[in-house]
């Protein structure tokens, strides 16, 4: 718990939304800043997940 509180807010909260495993690994790999491991992993999340993103079957977009 003590490494997660030494690390910046924006990266505590990523951690919070997706755990600490994912944003580590993106941390391992050099992306540091909280906007870009969001970026990464809603794109991933977006991709995989039938209920995310542009190609969602659910949503205002799936009745017409």
């Amino acid at each position: 718990m003590e490494r997660i509180d030494k690390m910046p807010e924006g990266v505590r909260a990523c951690i919070h939304d997706y755990g600490l495993t994912v944003v580590q690994a993106l941390i391992d790999l050099g992306v540091r800043e909280p906007r870009h491991i969001r970026h990464v992993v809603e794109t991933v999340l977006n991709e995989f997940s039938p209920t995310r993103g542009s190609k969602a079957a659910q949503g205002p977009g799936a009745a017409q």
